[in-house]
Order: C-alpha cells, then sequence, then structure tokens
C-alpha cells in the first residue's frame, strides 16, 4: 500500500545511498559475454499475442559477471518460466549460451 503525503518531501527523492555514494551502482556491461553468471535480476515477459499456457513468453535477466561486469540475457524454456512463479531465481547461478540465451545451474 502506497502513502501519499499532503505537501512535497523537504529533501526530494533521492537516489544515494545512506553513505552517500549511488545507491544504483553502474557496472560495465558486456554484451557478447558467454559463460558463467549470477542472476542478479529478472522479469516475465509475456506474449503480446497472448499464447496459449506461456506459448512465446520469454524471460530477461540481468546477469553478474565476476561481481563487477554485467550482460543481459534472455529464455524461453518453458520449464524455467514456470519455475519463476515458485521460486526466486536471483542470485542463482547460470550460464550464458551464444545469443544470450541463459541456463540455469
Amino acid at each position: 500500500m502506497g502513502r501519499l503525503l499532503e505537501r512535497p518531501a523537504r529533501r526530494g527523492l533521492s537516489l544515494r545511498g545512506r553513505d552517500g555514494s549511488g545507491a544504483l551502482r553502474d557496472r560495465d556491461r558486456d554484451e557478447d559475454y558467454t559463460g558463467d553468471v549470477t542472476v542478479e535480476a529478472f522479469t516475465h515477459l509475456p506474449a503480446r499475442d497472448g499464447g496459449e499456457e506461456g506459448e512465446d513468453d520469454y524471460l530477461l535477466a540481468a546477469c553478474r559477471i565476476d561481481g563487477a561486469r554485467r550482460t543481459w540475457a534472455t529464455t524461453d524454456d518453458p520449464d524455467l518460466l514456470r519455475a519463476i512463479h515458485h521460486e526466486e531465481i536471483g542470485g542463482r547461478p547460470g550460464r550464458v549460451r551464444p545469443g544470450g540465451v541463459l541456463e540455469l545451474r
């Protein structure tokens, strides 16, 4: 549940951490990476045409490489798409295959 303020906060909104550093760290990206990763964040993208029972759905994941770099990966694996509704995959190890295809380990 959200909360509405009667007047704006004095300091406004900030994307800074408590220590003054940027809370949202930008990481170097490696768009053509293949190899071991850790899933950092993900989203399920349903098919635009409303395909039957997950048909044509896919997952987009931000993945950490060596803790310092990031790459993006996708998958349309139906087993993985079902799994994200029952278990957390953030923080799980995986592998990015050529073409940016994600596999979980």
